[in-house]
């Protein structure tokens, strides 16, 4: 049964490289003020931090030629901090310079993520915009229908994930948008209650990981079939992994842009006193320390002198050493 389900394994990941997508997906994160609720396991925002770093690396991952860039819609203004590019580092680095605040402006993060995505070098690479909302909307529904109609007219598929406001408005307006923008099933609307304790688990179980027209994660990616439990297991610890690769990576960031050297703890072994050198250091401060023979004074030096400070140079250069005593 293990060699059937491995020869299995094999046959589907060769299918999948014959079936990779090639896209430009363009991810809008919610970074407005309802981005820090604490529904989601620690906070909104950073529930999307993992789930969009799992994004990208599957993005990247899933074909050599893939492109993943980067936008938020909260604060001041729309804010398109990577056009589609291809090096993973590049997105990692730019959470770190979003500021939480202010209201989403939807509609036009969308039409603006079109404009980056219609530029894009590669002509063959489909066009794919994931916007994760996780606060109000509040653009009505027929401007939302108009706004998917536009897209849909310039073949761009649209995820949309819904994080925390369980609104029927809210979620009638986004099912009604996806569904006009949807074009043989390559749009998806995932809808994300707070009762989910880790949002990057329960993404990878949704079709925004299967690529255009998967009906579930195992249809296009057998790797993300959770069916198997051998292979939920194994998803799980390298989720894990990327976790604790990335913490690591912040960690030097903010060390290296502090300009604090850290020691190594080779480094720190190497530094630490042997227990001959503590022994050493210990008799040469039990032995009697010799008196340093006085310096003499120049002559120069006696003229700036006054009386009482004339008398005790001389006496300390008279004194009569150990020796003559």
């Amino acid at each position: 049964d293990v060699y059937k389900r491995q020869v299995s394994t094999q046959s589907t990941w060769g299918r999948n490289i014959l079936n990779m997508v090639l896209e430009a997906t363009m991810i809008i994160m919610d970074n407005s003020a309802y981005a820090r609720n604490g529904d989601f396991m620690p906070n909104r925002w950073e529930a999307q931090q993992d789930s969009v770093n799992n994004l990208a690396n599957s993005k990247l991952q899933g074909n050599p030629e893939n492109t993943v860039g980067l936008m938020t819609m909260g604060g001041k203004r729309v804010e398109t901090l990577l056009t589609p590019i291809q090096e993973m580092s590049k997105v990692l680095a730019c959470f770190h310079k979003i500021q939480l605040g202010g209201t989403i402006q939807f509609s036009s993060a969308l039409q603006i993520a079109q404009l980056a995505l219609k530029q894009r070098l590669n002509k063959n690479l489909k066009q794919r915009i994931v916007v994760f909302v996780a606060s109000p909307i509040t653009e009505d529904e027929n401007t939302l229908v108009s706004l998917a109609k536009k897209l849909k007219k310039n073949s761009v598929a649209v995820d949309v994930v819904n994080i925390g406001e369980q609104s029927d408005e809210q979620i009638n307006k986004l099912n009604k948008f996806v569904e006009t923008v949807k074009n043989q099933d390559n749009s998806n609307f995932i809808n994300v209650a707070p009762n989910v304790q880790i949002l990057a688990d329960y993404l990878l179980q949704t079709p925004i990981f299967g690529g255009a027209g998967a009906a579930n994660i195992g249809d296009d990616f057998g790797m993300y079939d959770t069916s198997d439990p051998e292979i939920a297991e194994v998803l799980r610890i390298s989720l894990e992994e990327e976790r604790e690769r990335r913490r690591r990576q912040e960690e030097e960031q903010k060390r290296q842009e502090g300009g604090e050297p850290q020691q190594k703890p080779a480094e720190a072994a190497e530094n630490k006193p042997t227990p001959q050198l503590e022994q050493a250091a210990q008799q040469q401060q039990q032995q009697p320390q010799q008196p340093q023979p006085a310096q003499p004074i120049e002559e120069e030096d006696l003229e700036n002198l006054d009386e009482e400070e004339l008398l005790r140079s001389c006496l300390l250069y008279t004194s009569p050493s150990p020796r003559d005593s």
